[in-house]
């Protein structure tokens, strides 16, 4: 080395989606010198929203968000409804660590969530006035468990105006392979 310095150009690619919504996304850096070699790198990027929830080893991660559901159609909800519901916004996702922790990606383990069944049977026979509802969604993994709870406003003829959670305004990010 002579001492100089190397003038590197950085690029992030990624998907065309909004990161400023929570999920999980594939993004690609590529660095070329002054003497166009290339390198690239994708990584896994988590974007989580404040309401997210991990097990005590930051593992698991489970992500959920309240939403509205008219009295009618509460009557008709079963779990697979809720979890591919883009109102419910539920993901759940598993880190990988190589052996010294570091963290070399997300699996998206959506599919691994489960709805406790009697809260959904208590929205489904919501009364016609309505009401606000806790309904909470669990993911385990690897002997390892997550769950974060949601309030659920079934509309009816007295339903009070709730707040249920929030969407969150801020995100956490987590990134693999740095």
């Amino acid at each position: 080395a002579t001492g100089g310095v190397n003038k590197i150009k950085a690029e992030i690619t990624g998907p065309s989606n909004d990161f400023s919504k929570a999920g999980l996304y594939s993004v690609t850096y590529t660095a070329t010198d002054a003497n166009s070699k290339t390198g690239s790198k994708t990584v896994s990027v988590l974007i989580k929203s404040p309401n997210a929830k991990q097990d005590d080893t930051s593992t698991l991660t489970i992500d959920a968000k309240g939403f509205t559901v008219e009295n009618a159609d509460a009557k008709d909800l079963t779990e697979t409804i809720v979890k591919n519901s883009a109102h419910a916004g539920v993901g759940a996702y598993q880190k990988t660590v190589d052996g010294e922790n570091n963290i070399t990606g997300y699996t998206d383990i959506t599919s691994d969530v489960t709805i406790k069944a009697s809260q959904l049977r208590v929205i489904q026979d919501a009364p016609v006035g309505g009401g606000i509802y806790n309904l909470t969604f669990t993911v385990t993994k690897d002997s390892k468990t997550v769950s974060t709870t949601v309030k659920v406003v079934v509309k009816g003829t007295s339903t009070p105006t709730p707040k249920p959670t929030p969407d969150g305004d801020s995100l956490a990010i987590s990134a693999s392979g740095f």
